[in-house]
């Protein structure tokens, strides 16, 4: 019997003893095997982050280069809506490229031309012509017999780009190649890398040229034919490439990474920029570990672009971050072996677990304390909603555009304080979808709102509204950037395509607009519609006299005294020059027409006082009614400066009127 108990309890120890090694040993193997798994998965998800990292970095290069070009032809078609306009003088043309302020908001551009395309027959003309205004010198270059030649006219700014009056890009065979695609497509061409000819005595290709055609004002250019028949000649932009991409690069988008900027494909001689170089210590990374290609076109010109990682950005891809996780989890797995044993023997596993979850809420806190930073650096405004409409966070910068203080607004109802009188009522509807569309999968919804300040002043904003999960709970978060100044820029661009510069009266297209408005309205009324064509009289030699400043003030008063003596339905432009057109719908008598041209001479024969100087001048008024003066628009304003030059040569102040397919009439003298 003590034979029995003695080997039952030798086996029970045996078996005890087993077991304190075997449990440890598999919890080890399995945590190691289990450590192994996660570092190949941290590891995989490092080089995949930072693979990410690199597009989405490299993306925003494109995207920057990409952005800058078109901004650069965006101010070739403004320039070009100015021509179309009525821009035809010199200094026109010089305030338009001041007030651009290309040195600080388009860097890396050299200057702006306008060049007309001559014909062989009229460039003895196109000479004389530029040296009686003054440039004795002027010539065109290179020189040489062409049929056809586009001598550069004018250039701003021109005290850096005066050596270039006169050159004829037609010369070279590359630029007359893009300016005859700009022409034929009616859109902006850009060149391959050349050298610029402000940079004669350069040995090497230092920029590009971006030209948009201009064509002949009132003639159609639909069709390829109509383009060739009617251009006049191109707005050019000449661009330093080295400036160009490295005022990119003072952005700090090309952070770690190496760009080859090639003209087309990749071959030796097509590579025209490239960011990093030895001379700058950074030799070319031969053994990148992520590299890519990508193709751009812009304004008919393919271009290619090789990305690089460089050392700097590899070295924040977190290698470490795999060897932490190995490391942790190793010590993890030893952990849990000795925790394994520590079971098998009744040791504190309740104290160990404690520590571990410690350890999880400060890497809990930590996430939330990152995550306030990252809003904190955010230059949108971030405002996080209830589910009620109630604000209840508020970013610092809500507080710059709002001027709302984040301990006076939480709490209060997002629609009531932040928004106008007229988005409160669109509002509810764009919540309404955005909840219908949530709950389909969209989660973004964006809209150019007005908004109100604390203040009471009013202005633009862009919102986008994204909604959130919280804990079950629907809640939404606002991201809001005041776009106010993008606002104003549209409109001052549209003021100035239809508004005379110096006068600020309507140009000859929205001259045109309101006359084809006005004849409408007399078609179904029944009413005549007049055009009073003004020239004035003795204009000129104010200018001999007293020079273009008092011929700008003398200006700038006569369409003043014009808008006073007319009727708030009439339109008065600036038409050319000395010349002034006035639109008068509603004519009832033939004794409005006289009514209305002695006013105007008689208003225009009174004395200017202008820099205490004494002036006198007149107008000769030509007039068109419709329909007996003419049809349509332009039969009306070629009509009516028909008449004009009539009574110009009936001796002036007096005015005269058209009538189809009979003489000329004088109403008055």
């Amino acid at each position: 019997m003590k034979q029995k108990e003695f080997l039952e309890n030798k086996f029970l120890r045996e078996k005890k003893f087993s077991l304190s090694k075997f449990v440890p040993a598999l919890v080890l193997s399995v945590s190691l095997a289990v450590t192994h798994q996660l570092w190949r998965n941290e590891k995989d998800d490092t080089e995949k982050s930072s693979s990410t990292n690199f597009s989405l970095h490299k993306k925003e290069v494109h995207q920057e280069i990409e952005a800058r070009m078109k901004n650069y032809g965006y101010t070739l078609r403004w320039a070009r809506a100015l021509f179309s306009g009525g821009m035809e003088r010199r200094k026109e043309f010089h305030n338009f490229i001041r007030d651009l302020d290309i040195q600080n908001k388009y860097q890396g551009t050299v200057g702006y031309s306008f060049i007309p395309l001559v014909k062989k027959e009229a460039l003895a003309d196109h000479i004389h012509k530029l040296k009686e205004e003054g440039f004795s010198d002027y010539a065109v270059f290179p020189s040489g017999i062409r049929q056809e030649y586009t001598p550069v006219t004018y250039t701003e700014p021109f005290e850096q780009n005066e050596k270039i009056m006169g050159y004829d890009p037609f010369s070279d065979p590359e630029q007359r190649k893009v300016m005859e695609l700009a022409r034929d497509k009616n859109s902006i061409g850009i060149t391959g890398k050349v050298r610029l000819v402000e940079e004669l005595n350069s040995t090497s290709p230092s920029g590009f040229l971006m030209y948009l055609p201009v064509y002949r004002n009132g003639f159609p250019y639909s069709t390829l034919e109509e383009r060739r028949a009617n251009v006049v000649g191109w707005l050019a932009a000449s661009i330093k490439i080295e400036e160009f991409m490295k005022e990119i690069m003072k952005s700090g988008l090309f952070d770690g990474l190496d760009v080859e900027m090639y003209d087309g494909t990749i071959t030796e001689g097509s590579l025209v920029f490239h960011a990093y170089d030895e001379s700058e210590g950074i030799s070319h990374p031969k053994n990148a570990v992520f590299s890519a290609t990508e193709k751009m076109e812009m304004f008919w010109r393919p271009w290619t672009f090789v990305f690089h990682s460089l050392p700097g950005f590899e070295t924040q891809m977190s290698k470490g971050r795999s060897t932490i996780v190995g490391v942790s989890w190793t010590g993890i797995s030893f952990f849990l072996t000795f925790l394994s044993w520590l079971l098998l023997h009744e040791r504190r596993m309740a104290i160990n677990f404690a520590k571990n979850m410690q350890g999880m809420n400060r890497k809990i806190t930590e996430n939330k304390r990152k995550l306030t930073a990252i809003i904190g650096a955010s230059m949108d405004a971030i405002i996080q909603l209830n589910e009620k409409g109630e604000i209840v966070e508020w970013s610092w910068q809500a507080e710059n555009i709002f001027g709302w203080r984040k301990e006076e607004i939480l709490g209060k109802f997002f629609i009531e304080v932040i928004l106008s009188e007229q988005s409160q009522k669109e509002y509810t509807e764009i919540i309404g979808n955005l909840i219908t569309e949530t709950k389909n999968g969209r989660v973004n919804h964006v809209n150019e709102l007005p908004a109100t300040r604390k203040n009471g002043t009013e202005f633009f904003v862009e919102m986008n509204i994204t909604s959130m999960d919280g804990e079950g709970k629907l809640e939404l978060c606002a991201f809001i950037r005041d776009i106010t100044d993008r606002k104003i820029a549209a409109m001052k661009i549209l003021e100035m395509a239809t508004h005379d510069a110096l006068t600020g009266l309507p140009n000859r297209n929205l001259l045109a607009d309101r006359l084809t408005q006005a004849i409408r309205i007399a078609e179904r009324s029944g009413e005549n519609c007049g055009v009073f064509f003004i020239d004035l009289d003795r204009f000129k030699p104010v200018n001999d006299t007293f020079w273009h400043g008092v011929g700008d003030i003398l200006l700038e008063e006569i369409a003043e005294r014009l808008e006073t003596i007319m009727r708030a339905e009439d339109t008065t432009a600036r038409f050319w020059g000395d010349e002034f057109v006035i639109v008068t719908p509603g004519l009832k008598s033939e004794f409005d027409v006289t009514l209305i041209a002695e006013k105007i001479i008689q208003t225009l024969s009174l004395p200017f006082y202008i820099k205490k100087h004494e002036i006198f001048i007149g107008a000769s008024v030509g007039i068109a009614i419709f329909p007996r003066g003419g049809k349509n628009a332009e039969d009306l304003l070629k009509n009516s400066d028909t008449a004009m030059y009539e009574a110009k040569k009936d001796g002036r102040g007096v005015y005269r009127e058209y009538i189809v397919n009979l003489p000329i009439i004088e109403e008055a003298g």
